[in-house]
């Protein structure tokens, strides 16, 4: 009788899966022409081969897996930190959108108060011309009695003036008279 041989292949699980695992495969010969033996003994390698092939696909899946899934956990904590960012993100750009618009809206209502500002500045100064043109002889006259008022005011004033400055040089002529008689 021949000796088992063990022969381990690598072979694609599925297409879509990249993983290999290994497959065992074994051959079994026999030179002896009795049943029993070679029955007895290929019942024996198909008792402990198939053990040993399962605990190899186990102990190689379960470390790929293990490693899958640790990928998975770190790429399942990225995205919800992604997806709280973005949350975050999104809740800060409505706010300046808001913002933004609400500062918009001012500006627009700020332009519009200085345009009807405008407007009724150049209205009231029509009307104002308007009642210039109407009342030019009265206007002449009170502005003739301000200018008599304002000329009667400034030679007060002047009057004013040259009575402090009188007073001023007496002060300075009593003193400098004291500060002779020293």
């Amino acid at each position: 009788m021949k000796a088992p041989s063990i022969n381990i292949k690598f072979k694609k699980r599925n297409q879509g899966n990249r993983l290999f695992m290994p497959v065992l495969s074994w051959s079994m010969s026999s030179t002896s022409s009795s049943p029993i033996t070679s029955s007895h003994s290929n019942m024996s390698s198909l008792r402990s081969i198939p053990s040993y092939q399962t605990d190899l696909v186990r102990d190689h899946c379960s470390q790929e897996l293990k490693a899958l899934e640790d990928q998975i956990n770190v790429l399942a904590k990225k995205l919800v930190f992604a997806e709280e960012t973005l949350f975050q993100w999104k809740a800060e750009f409505y706010d300046l959108q808001n913002r933004f618009q609400e500062t918009l809206n001012e500006h627009s209502a700020t332009r519009q108060e200085l345009q009807d500002t405008r407007r009724m500045l150049q209205e009231s100064e029509h009307v104002r011309s308007r009642w210039f043109m109407k009342n030019a002889s009265s206007i002449a006259i009170h502005h003739a009695i301000e200018e008599q008022e304002q000329t009667q005011r400034d030679k007060e004033d002047q009057r004013s003036i040259h009575r402090a400055s009188l007073r001023s040089l007496s002060k300075f002529k009593v003193l400098r008279f004291f500060k002779a008689q020293t």
